[in-house]
């Protein structure tokens, strides 16, 4: 499931020391990691089934490699941008750096928002699985999207938009039904 498949590997639990709402995983080297916000606790409180949505979205990110295979897209994305942006510019194109690097950058975040929907998807199974109501993701959702405001840029964001989110949701529990 992590990159180390020992049948005893878990993730670590974090906790960040910041008001700020937020959940993410990562790895220290071999040790898969989740991070949770002192904020997003307060966010959370009792709600176990949203607690659980959380924790099965960062564990599908683990699980699906999300993060290993941002950092390589990155990495390609930075050295075609680089060669197309010097290619555009020595045929005169003013700004080409700057409109290859934009559309990078957008093509990148479009990729993470369909890497939310699949930890989105595979976090309701796992609650599922585990007996957690999956009404629990929907509130979590709710939740976040009354704590984070205005999102009205969403092109821009790494993140499905919290609507967009919600339907996504109860369009899975449904056709699980």
């Amino acid at each position: 499931m992590f990159r180390n498949d020992s049948p005893d590997s878990r993730p670590e639990l974090v906790l960040v020391a910041s008001g700020g709402v937020n959940g993410f995983a990562f790895h220290v080297g071999e040790q898969a990691t989740i991070a949770v916000s002192r904020g997003m606790i307060d966010l959370l409180a009792n709600d176990d089934d949203a607690w659980a949505a959380l924790i099965g979205h960062e564990l599908a990110h683990l699980r699906l490699e999300h993060i290993r295979k941002r950092i390589d897209r990155r990495q390609r994305d930075e050295t075609l941008s680089s060669v197309a942006g010097a290619m555009l510019s020595a045929i005169g194109l003013p700004f080409a750096s700057l409109a290859t690097d934009a559309t990078a950058t957008l093509a990148d975040r479009a990729f993470s928002r369909d890497d939310e929907r699949d930890a989105d998807r595979i976090g309701m199974e796992y609650m599922r699985k585990a007996g957690f109501d999956v009404e629990g993701a929907v509130r979590l959702q709710q939740k976040l999207l009354i704590a984070g405001g205005d999102g009205s840029l969403s092109f821009l964001s790494t993140h499905p938009g919290g609507d967009e989110r919600i339907a996504n949701l109860r369009r899975l529990m449904h056709a699980s039904q």
